[in-house]
C-alpha cells in the first residue's frame, strides 16, 4: 500500500470528526487528544505565536482518505513538556551545536498518558473480511514505521536535532529509538480484594493506623477553617467561577515559579465550549468567598487533576482539593484511576501508587543517539528500581497496594 504524509499548521486544517474518529475521543474519552482541546489550544494563544510550540500535525492519507494521524510540534525550547531533556540541550549546547528546534509529539502541558500516533482501524477498503484483521494490522505497522521515516527525514531537511513522543499508552520499539520511563503516581479505585470502594472511609480502612490519623488530621484542618467544596461542571459556571479560576491559577504560579502560568484566560474562557463534558471545576468557599478553584478533567474511566491555585494560604488546602477531593469523586461516580498530575512522591503515602509513563526519542546525530541511548538505559533502570522501592513507602496494611 502507498501512502502520503504531510503536516498542517493549525488543527483547523483538519475534519474534526475524522480526527476524533482516530482517537476514538470525545465526550467520554481521553480529552486531551480531541479535536476541540487542542484547537482550544491554537484559538487561546496557549500554542502558535512566541509560545515556542508551533503546530506541525501529522496526517497519513490514501486516496484522500485519511488513515493515521499524531499531534505534533515544533519547539524552540523545553517547556510545558514535564519529560525532561535539558541536558540534552545543554551537551548540544557544550558542543557549539543547536539542540532546538526540535518535533514534538505531546499535548502541551499535560503530562498524561494517552495515543500520540492514532492508526484507523479500517486501514483498507479493498481487501476482504476473511483476511481484513491480519492485513491490517501489518498495514499499521507498514503506517507506523513510514511515520517514523518521516519525522527522521524531516528532521534532517528541517535542521531539528530530534523527535519525541511524550507520555505515549504503550512502549514503542524500532531502530534508532530510545525509550524512557518517568515516574508518576496514580490512585486506583480498587480495594484488597479489587473490588471499587464503597466510601472515602472505605479507602482509609486499608491505611496503617498512623497514616489513616494524618489523613483523617489533614482534612479536619481543612474544615476548621471554614473551608467549603462544591463541584461545578460547565453548565452550572458564570463567568465569574472561570475568572476566580483564572486568578487562583495565575497568582499561584506566580508565587510558585515566577510567571503566570502558560495557559491565558482564553483557554479558560473557551473550556466550557470546547470540552463542556469533560471539563470540572472545584472551588473552595469560606464564608461565602471563594478562596481556592482547582481545574480538573474527566472521561469515562479517568479522573485528571491539571491546575489549581489559592488566593491565601491555607494549610492542608492543597491536598483537600487535588487528592482528597479528587478521590471522593472518583469514589463517587466510579471512575476507575485518578491522576493528580506529575510528580509527587508525598503522594504515595496517601494512597497514590507509583507507575511509569513512556516516552520515545530520535536523536539525529548518531554520535549523540548512542549517549543519549545509553542514559535512557541507565536512567531506565534506576527508575524502575525507584518505582520498585517506592510500593514499599505506601500507606496500606502489610505495605500491599492490593
Amino acid at each position: 500500500m502507498s501512502f502520503s504524509i504531510r503536516l498542517v499548521n493549525s488543527m483547523g486544517e483538519v475534519d474534526a470528526e475524522i480526527w476524533d474518529a482516530l482517537f476514538n475521543s470525545g465526550s467520554a474519552d481521553n480529552p486531551f487528544v480531541s479535536h476541540a482541546f487542542l484547537k482550544l489550544l491554537e484559538d487561546s494563544g496557549s500554542v502558535g505565536g512566541q509560545s515556542g510550540w508551533l503546530p506541525r500535525h501529522l496526517l497519513v492519507e490514501q486516496e484522500g482518505r485519511v488513515l493515521a494521524a499524531m499531534p505534533l510540534y515544533l519547539k524552540y525550547h523545553s517547556y510545558g513538556e514535564y519529560i525532561f531533556d535539558w541536558s540534552w540541550a545543554e551537551a548540544y549546547e557544550r558542543y557549539g551545536l543547536d539542540y532546538y528546534p526540535k518535533l514534538v509529539s505531546a499535548v502541551p502541558f499535560t503530562p498524561v498518558s494517552g495515543p500520540r500516533i492514532a492508526i484507523s482501524a479500517q486501514v483498507s477498503e479493498k481487501i476482504s473480511e476473511e483476511i481484513s484483521e491480519k492485513v491490517s494490522e501489518k498495514v499499521r505497522e507498514d503506517i507506523q514505521s513510514e511515520v517514523f521515516h518521516f519525522l527522521s527525514q524531516w528532521s534532517h531537511e528541517h535542521q531539528c536535532s530530534s523527535w519525541h513522543l511524550l507520555c505515549h499508552t504503550r512502549p514503542l520499539s524500532g531502530d534508532s529509538i530510545s525509550c524512557r520511563i518517568t515516574p508518576q503516581f496514580h490512585w486506583f479505585n480498587r480495594d484488597n480484594e479489587g473490588n471499587r470502594y464503597s466510601s472515602f472511609e472505605h479507602f482509609l480502612s486499608r491505611f496503617r493506623s498512623s497514616r489513616r490519623k494524618t489523613l483523617r488530621k489533614e482534612r479536619l484542618s481543612v474544615t476548621q477553617a471554614g473551608i467549603e467544596c462544591r463541584w461545578l461542571c460547565p453548565a452550572q459556571m458564570s463567568a465569574r467561577d472561570w475568572q476566580l479560576m483564572w486568578d487562583c491559577y495565575r497568582v499561584t504560579y506566580l508565587k510558585r515559579s515566577g510567571h503566570q502560568g502558560y495557559l491565558p484566560w482564553e483557554f479558560f474562557a473557551g473550556l466550557s465550549d470546547a470540552c463542556p463534558d469533560n471539563t470540572l471545576i472545584l472551588q473552595a468557599s469560606r464564608d461565602g468567598e471563594v478562596v481556592a478553584s482547582a481545574l480538573y478533567f474527566k472521561d469515562s474511566t479517568h479522573l485528571y487533576g491539571r491546575y489549581w491555585g489559592a488566593l491565601e494560604d491555607i494549610p492542608g488546602l492543597h491536598f483537600e482539593l487535588c487528592y482528597y477531593q479528587g478521590i471522593e469523586y472518583c469514589i463517587a461516580n466510579g471512575l476507575q484511576v485518578f491522576n493528580a498530575g506529575a510528580q509527587g512522591e508525598h503522594k504515595l503515602t496517601r494512597g497514590f501508587e507509583p507507575v511509569a509513563v513512556h516516552s520515545s526519542h530520535w536523536i539525529a546525530r548518531a554520535e549523540f543517539r548512542d549517549a543519549v541511548a545509553g542514559f535512557c538505559q541507565q536512567e531506565g533502570e534506576m527508575t524502575q528500581h525507584y518505582l520498585d522501592k517506592a510500593k514499599g513507602q505506601l500507606p496500606f496494611k502489610n505495605d500491599s497496594a492490593g
